[in-house]
């Protein structure tokens, strides 16, 4: 009755099937997937064992299906994780502590990187996986280390700033543990901040010496001609004291 009068009935019956058996293939969330059909050159009422049988291969290749397509979507997802992982400007670590016997972190083993690494140390990310992060930063200060190992116990996250020899800069790391155990680190160099830091501390430094120097007068003035402030010398110049001016 299913292909009575259509054209399937006349390619059925040239190719020379007399009886079809179809099944839909529902996953197991109630999403229709397909439908299997078998097909037999004689006529056939399939019975209770064959619906069995059917019903057992349909349930087998649903769940081959709906599998295959998760794990797609898992691949796709990965994919796009790790083009936005790479395309990072900061650099991006995942370590697993080193622990001594007593329990004390004696370094950390290098399980992930991004790309950014590869700007700092010269070598590929991939060149770091399993590796000891002290075989690869033999002067790295044990506080990192110290850092490292407790976020990846405690689960706290932590910051840090300080001065790699190995690098030759200083480095702004943000560490978090993703999984017990584990410490990821997202660093940026902020070398070019803390170099223009230090030249202001010294300029300012140089201004505080010159501002109290006994050999010329000094003052400082807003734009609308207020005194802000003035050396000793400026006040002996002018005979009023600072309270007097400022």
């Amino acid at each position: 009755p299913v292909f009575k009068g259509t054209p399937s009935l006349k390619v059925l019956r040239e190719a020379g099937v007399r009886s079809v058996q179809s099944t839909p293939m529902i996953s197991r969330s109630g999403e229709l997937l397909g439908v299997i059909t078998t097909q037999r050159s004689v006529p056939h009422s399939p019975n209770e064992q064959d619906f069995r049988l059917m019903d057992l291969l349909v349930r087998q290749a649903a769940d081959l299906i709906e599998r295959a397509a998760a794990e797609e979507k898992l691949r796709s997802s990965e994919k796009k994780y790790r083009q936005l992982f790479d395309s990072m400007s900061e650099g991006f670590l995942l370590v697993e502590p080193i622990l001594a016997g007593s329990g004390l972190p004696l370094s950390c083993r290098l399980l992930d990187a991004n790309q950014a690494i590869s700007v700092l140390t010269s070598r590929k990310s991939e060149d770091f996986m399993g590796e000891d992060i002290r075989d690869v930063l033999p002067n790295l200060e044990s506080c990192w280390i110290d850092t490292f190992a407790r976020v990846a116990r405690t689960g706290s996250p932590e910051r840090i700033e300080l001065y790699v020899a190995d690098l030759n800069g200083w480095f702004h790391i943000n560490a978090y543990s993703p999984e017990p155990g584990k410490a990821a680190l997202i660093f940026a160099n902020v070398t070019k901040r803390k170099q223009a830091e230090e030249a202001l501390r010294k300029s300012e430094r140089r201004l505080g010496s010159f501002f109290e120097s006994d050999m010329v007068g000094t003052i400082f003035w807003t734009m609308d001609g207020g005194i802000t402030d003035a050396n000793d010398r400026f006040l002996r110049m002018i005979g009023y004291s600072r309270e007097d001016v400022v």
